[in-house]
């Protein structure tokens, strides 16, 4: 929003303000949307393909979550349950309810959802939300015999010293797309890209053009920060719908960002779920892949179809291409799994 007030202040001719613009611009986030229900919706129908696929059946047939020659981004920990404790769902429902709750509590206090809320505010109230939550927890699991009070404190100092080394490697990450920005490489990408602009075809080059940015520096912010105020130029100069291309450079941003190598987004990934960074990009490539390209070409028609077509012709889009290259994978894979089953 900041970035777009910038260009509002610079163009008189812009008639919606920032909040407007960052509202109207969320249903032409197509690949934030698509990618959420393609989720949802490989998880009920089990319809995984590529690298993940044969990751999946690895798994189910022996056992190993990971490969025999993987570097897990962090170590594994079997937690067991005292004697005689069943899980309770109430220690999952109760410190979510309460994370929300204190969410959802202070952004109103700020004027959320009427007005812009700032960064740091939101962060702030993010922060608090987990920390109430981690304190209900330590609360509910003593009164319900799963840990004492010292092993709530000894796991949650566990938890932050196993951070410790995601840090080093996050810090890393980042000094990588400082080098890049300071060796302007993204300046260069927006200057090759910028020819071949056109009003039919702007949202679908701005989100390409930001997808190769933010994938080249691991870092979506950078790349709104350097591409949005071409963009809302561009938008104003050959009368484009200023909503579906700031959704188009939010669409880009995320993309890249999402399956970088170098993106903290991808690190964290990997660490959360203890696998190898490499192989969690692998598998993920194909899947963010898939949906970068359908909304590549979505946004081909995005200045003359509304974003519930766009939305819906995607899902349709979505659903006959997952169910294909599920069934090309299994056909590619089949000798595989089956020399693997025999051994």
């Amino acid at each position: 929003m900041s970035l777009v007030d910038k260009e509002i202040a610079e163009n008189v001719s812009i008639n919606m303000t920032s909040w407007d613009m960052f509202i109207s611009s969320i249903p032409y986030n197509l690949y934030a949307i698509l990618t959420l229900i393609m989720c949802g919706f490989l998880a009920w129908t089990q319809w995984d393909f590529g690298p993940m696929l044969r990751a999946q059946v690895r798994a189910e047939t022996t056992g190993k979550c990971n490969a025999d020659d993987a570097i897990p981004m962090r170590r594994t920990k079997e937690i067991s349950l005292p004697e005689g404790v069943e899980p309770r769902l109430i220690t999952i429902l109760l410190p979510l309810a309460i994370v929300l709750i204190c969410i959802f509590t202070i952004l109103p206090l700020h004027g959320f959802p009427y007005k812009p809320v700032p960064g740091s505010k939101i962060r702030a109230a993010i922060a608090y939300g987990f920390i109430c939550g981690t304190i209900t927890l330590c609360i509910m699991l003593p009164r319900l015999k799963i840990m004492s009070f010292q092993k709530c404190i000894d796991t949650f100092m566990d938890g932050m010293a196993g951070m410790m080394y995601i840090c080093a490697v996050l810090l890393l990450a980042w000094s990588l797309s400082s080098m890049c920005k300071t060796l302007g490489t993204a300046p260069y990408l927006v200057e090759m890209t910028k020819r071949f602009l056109h009003p039919f075809a702007l949202p679908s080059l701005l989100f390409v053009s930001c997808a190769v940015i933010s994938f080249a520096t691991g870092t979506s912010w950078g790349t709104y920060a350097l591409v949005m105020p071409l963009a809302m130029a561009f938008a104003t100069e050959l009368d484009v719908s200023l909503p579906i291309v700031l959704g188009a450079v939010v669409s880009g941003g995320l993309f890249g960002d999402h399956s970088s190598p170098i993106s903290d987004t991808t690190i964290l990934a990997a660490m959360g779920a203890g696998g190898d960074l490499v192989d969690h990009f692998r598998t993920q490539m194909p899947y963010a892949l898939l949906i970068g390209i359908i909304c590549t070409v979505l946004y081909l028609f995005g200045t003359v179809l509304s974003p519930i077509l766009l939305i819906v012709f995607g899902l349709f889009i979505t659903t006959g291409a997952t169910f294909v290259l599920h069934k090309q994978s299994m056909r590619r894979y089949a000798l595989e799994f089956k020399r693997n089953a025999n051994n």
